[in-house]
């Protein structure tokens, strides 16, 4: 070989990012690649051409059921694109690798807003990494480095405002991917809209929403079903059954209903009576904390007039038929107590503090209650 074309070799070895020289691609559908907070995982199709990929061409871990994430916007009462969101989902990785390179496409939103992945070592915050909005950035990647070749267990926690395909994963060439194994834990479904989903005043950061703070307090694997902008949706309450066993349930639902949608007393009546019937078919014991609306700003609908406070009556009136017919397992939960205006972001989402005192009181009502 020609000095001068030996010389061009080695400053382009020097100089090509890691990424490039001496990472291998991991298969998406690998065993090893673990979700949490999902019930639902998208595979693509296969690559249709020999490469150094193989195996599906993404996964996508999914809060709810593609048949449910199709249903017109009329029926289910949310926005489906909102509904992919990887809320509380958890990508858990272990390996020797120093280098851990996941590519992502960005889906399309409603609202492109950024997001962060928070990467955890051996349950340690590594790194935060913010991803661009979507409507700025379609494709995102992130580069996680560790400091030794040791074995070492990744949690990665996805954005809580966006959708994500993973569409690569590359580790060092002659590293490898072990098994993950996790503790057996209960599992919580936390069901409402933005406030439970933790899509608005915490950044976008999952592990601040009271949900993800309360399961991880009470211990248990969280699944959050919260969806921004949505309305109470009984369809919700039918896709449960999809669970062989839930052993907590909380609903914080309304506020959608209340303001915008301006949705009158008795139809929310309907709509919420048809959640809590839904829920009980497939889970008829499983204890469901039902909370009124929590403290706001908002004294009045601006559409209808109705108060929160009406609204509130309906959660109240309804748990109480629920218990007089011998359900032994809901409980109603005043919200408004749980935080006040200094736990506020804007007339109605919670900031940080208000995520954490509603886990924190929450947490208590809930432990008292399942103790007795």
């Amino acid at each position: 070989m020609p000095r001068t074309l030996i010389a061009i070799t080695l400053l382009l070895a020097l100089t090509l990012p890691v990424a490039a020289q001496s990472l291998v691609s991991v298969p998406l559908d690998s065993q090893e690649i673990t979700f949490k907070g999902a019930r639902y995982i998208e595979y693509g199709k296969p690559y249709a051409s020999p490469s150094e990929q193989t195996g599906p061409q993404f996964v996508m871990p999914l809060r709810f059921s593609q048949p449910v994430l199709k249903t017109p916007i009329k029926v289910s009462r949310f926005n489906s694109q909102t509904a992919q969101w990887s809320a509380g989902i958890e990508l858990h990785l272990v390996t020797d690798s120093t280098n851990i390179v996941i590519a992502f496409k960005i889906q399309p939103a409603r609202r492109g807003r950024p997001g962060i992945c928070q990467v955890y070592q051996d349950n340690r915050l590594l790194k935060d990494y913010p991803i661009k909005s979507a409507k700025k950035n379609k494709n995102a990647q992130i580069h996680i480095k560790s400091a030794d070749d040791k074995k070492h267990h990744y949690r990665i926690m996805l954005p809580a405002t966006m959708a994500l395909q993973i569409t690569s994963l590359q580790i060092d060439k002659g590293s490898k991917l072990d098994k993950v194994s996790l503790p057996s834990k209960p599992i919580y479904v936390a069901m409402g809209d933005s406030i439970t989903h933790g899509s608005a005043g915490i950044d976008g950061i999952t592990t601040k929403s009271f949900a993800y703070l309360l399961a991880t307090k009470l211990n248990y694997d969280l699944y959050n079903l919260g969806i921004g902008g949505g309305r109470v949706s009984p369809m919700l309450g039918t896709m449960l059954k999809d669970w062989k066993k839930i052993d907590l349930i909380t609903l914080l639902i309304g506020y959608n209903d209340l303001s915008w949608a301006g949705v009158p007393v008795a139809n929310y009546q309907k709509y919420y009576l048809d959640l809590l019937t839904e829920i009980r078919k497939s889970h008829p014991n499983t204890p469901l904390f039902c909370l009124t609306l929590t403290f706001t700003k908002l004294k009045k609908s601006p559409k209808t007039g109705i108060t929160p406070e009406e609204y509130r009556n309906v959660v109240r009136s309804l748990v109480k038929t629920f218990q007089q017919q011998g359900d032994k397992n809901i409980h109603l939960v005043e919200g408004e107590p749980l935080t006040d205006i200094s736990g506020l972001n804007d007339p109605v989402h919670f900031n940080t503090k208000g995520n954490q005192d509603v886990a924190k009181r929450l947490g208590e009502i809930i432990t008292t209650q399942l103790a007795q």
